[in-house]
């Protein structure tokens, strides 16, 4: 069965976006409980703004996963390594809620969002030789794990002086 451009656009750009409503299913509540007790929400965006911002991460690393995928030759050409690093980041991505939000391991959590900032960065690397354009998607997707990796280092930081519950 073949499938036009279209369809394997939307495919690639939803994709990593049911790991985020899978996460979203598993930490239900806990989300703005968290924020709460960690008072940090006037330092972050509240539930509502943080799935968008999740979504619009996730559907941009997945349309760059595509052109990548377009320009490098499929599965079976330059684009495999790079496509190989974006299928853990998806692992990376993936698993951060539940560390955070649902188990309420801010270390574990902080360790994984790491491991995402450094595999945005290197697909951004990876991805500039096959397709530039979607080297320059990944920057805004830097910014956005950087900027999660802070809030998850705050949390962890805030974690460790508070007084056992």
């Amino acid at each position: 069965m073949e499938y036009n451009e279209a369809t394997q656009a939307a495919c690639w750009v939803i994709l990593p976006n049911l790991g985020g409503l899978a996460g979203l299913y598993i930490i239900k509540t806990r989300h703005d409980d968290v924020i709460r007790r960690c008072q940090l929400v006037r330092h972050f965006p509240g539930s509502t703004g943080q799935v968008v911002l999740w979504m619009a991460f996730n559907s941009a690393m997945g349309y760059a996963a595509y052109l990548v995928f377009r320009s490098g030759g499929g599965l079976e050409g330059p684009a495999r390594p790079p496509l190989a690093v974006f299928a853990a980041g998806l692992g990376y991505n993936w698993a951060w809620p539940p560390f955070f939000y649902a188990k309420q391991k801010f270390a574990m959590a902080m360790v994984d969002m790491n491991m995402l900032c450094g595999t945005v960065a290197l697909l951004a690397y990876l991805y500039f030789p096959i397709n530039e354009r979607a080297a320059k998607i990944m920057l805004p997707c830097m910014a956005w794990t950087l900027a999660m990796a802070t809030f998850n280092c705050r949390v962890w930081r805030w974690s460790r002086r508070r007084p056992s519950e």
